[in-house]
């Protein structure tokens, strides 16, 4: 086991990404849209929450990293979610095949851009996908937006007392 001595990082880190959960789960309660759409921005969100409380030295959780990786994220789900539709007027039978092959542009354009822009943040592609297959508002965008920054500058206040688990 590798819990030591110190045991008081193991209770206290944990807590912190259930907090925040427990945050973003009120968060998303505001806007009334899909639920699918929740539970995977949540996993996406959450998956970060892990790796900037639990890991949080790692390079994947450089602030510029999350921030960029994120932004790059919501611009490219929005953006191919918005292109897709137009399609969508054209071809409506084609439905399934066009939200594919966009949501396959939308991932690579995110791979693509956060390796040349150096943003790398894996868990934020999750949410690019979500954004282009799954119903969104404004409102829910401005949420996650929301969530992202407050777990930022929740990670800025608590890292010099944070420790790798």
């Amino acid at each position: 086991m590798k819990i030591s001595a110190r045991r008081w990082p193991y209770i206290i880190q944990p807590c912190l990404v259930v907090f925040y959960a427990a945050f973003v789960l009120v968060l998303l309660h505001f806007d009334e849209h899909s639920a699918v759409f929740d539970a995977v921005a949540l996993c996406s969100l959450l998956a970060t929450a892990f790796a900037f409380f639990i890991m949080p030295r790692a390079p994947l959780t450089k602030l510029k990293n999350v921030l960029g990786g994120y932004a790059i994220s919501l611009l490219s789900g929005v953006s191919f979610s918005l292109l897709a539709q137009k399609v969508l007027a054209y071809f409506p039978a084609s439905a399934d095949i066009v939200l594919m092959v966009f949501g396959l542009f939308s991932l690579f354009f995110v791979m693509v851009l956060m390796i040349a822009l150096d943003y790398r943040h894996p868990p934020a592609m999750g949410l690019a996908l979500a954004l282009l297959i799954l119903p969104w508002t404004s409102i829910g965008l401005l949420m996650i937006a929301l969530a992202i920054f407050v777990m930022a500058g929740v990670y800025k206040i608590f890292y010099p007392y944070l420790q790798a688990l």
